[in-house]
């Protein structure tokens, strides 16, 4: 899709890393703040992160376990660098998309269409 990074911000101030410390949580999730910590991300950190696409998965996977468990505060939001893309995982462990142009929305459901990825029906998430 010619997409090479990822940008992801926070929706609040609170550092990303506000609970590592707060509570026992999974081992999935000691490893997301691990992550986080080995790539530079301190404790007072409440900006954004660029992620290059090919670390996407692996970021992914981390943010999945932060988000689902409320390892992190804030809702977590990415953009790609043009401002095509928004995406945004929720608490249910979902990942929703969102296209912002009617050229990146054909090419998306293209590209989506030789995944393992499968669209929900209607605006209820779960």
């Amino acid at each position: 899709m010619g997409i090479d990074k990822l940008i992801f911000l926070g929706d609040s101030t609170i550092p990303w890393l506000f609970r590592c410390d707060k509570h026992d949580y999974y081992n999935a999730v000691q490893e997301a703040f691990a992550y986080l910590k080995a790539n530079k991300v301190s404790k007072s950190f409440n900006g954004g992160l660029m992620v290059e696409t090919a670390e996407v998965a692996e970021f992914a996977k981390h943010l999945f376990w932060l988000t689902r468990t409320n390892g992190i505060v804030q809702y977590v939001y990415g953009m790609d660098e043009h401002q095509k893309i928004m995406l945004r995982a929720c608490h249910h462990g979902n990942i929703h998309f969102d296209t912002l142009d009617e050229t990146t929305y054909k090419l998306f459901h293209r590209v989506l269409s030789s995944t393992g990825l499968h669209l929900l029906d209607g605006d209820v998430c779960y």
